[in-house]
């Protein structure tokens, strides 16, 4: 952007307060002023040379575009990755693996089938039942049998 015009520079110094204004009403902090400021100067040279937005207030103009680029910026900032700092994961406590016993193992080794297990390993990771029907080949109901199988095969080991 090249520089303003004095005029320019004071028309933008007087209204100021508008960037201000908008930026409490919507409670944003100081990280998205310099995004807003360039919109709000931007805006300020456009008023000025273009006769036809001068029939608008200038709080009216500069509001517009600044809820535009606001909405831009959140906009594009969904599909990013956010990064997470590493000390949020030294937080989370490891999850407790409780051992499981000869005769459950027996049963599991028994009556489990290949394709339940492949179910299981891919439940552990994380996976809906909508991913791991895709992931095996079957349609998703066939997984849901699975998982009432093998929740079936758990049940009955319990009662004995």
């Amino acid at each position: 952007m090249k520089p303003l015009t004095p005029e320019q520079q004071a028309f933008a110094e007087e209204h100021h307060g508008l960037l201000l204004d908008f930026m409490a009403k919507h409670s944003l902090g100081d990280d998205y002023y310099d995004l807003l400021a360039n919109r709000y100067l931007k805006v300020v040279v456009r008023y000025l040379s273009e006769e036809a937005l001068r029939k608008y207030s200038f709080s009216t103009v500069v509001w517009y575009h600044l809820r535009s680029e606001l909405s831009n910026y959140a906009r594009d900032q969904v599909g990013k990755l956010q990064e997470i700092p590493i000390e949020f994961y030294c937080e989370i406590p490891a999850p407790e693996i409780v051992p499981i016993d000869d005769g459950l193992w027996r049963v599991i080794e028994d009556n489990l089938t290949y394709k339940q297990f492949e179910a299981i390993q891919f439940r552990n990771q994380g996976y809906t039942n909508r991913e791991i029907a895709e992931l095996c080949g079957v349609g998703r109901k066939a997984i849901e049998k699975r998982f009432a199988r093998i929740r079936k095969i758990l049940s009955d080991y319990k009662e004995n």
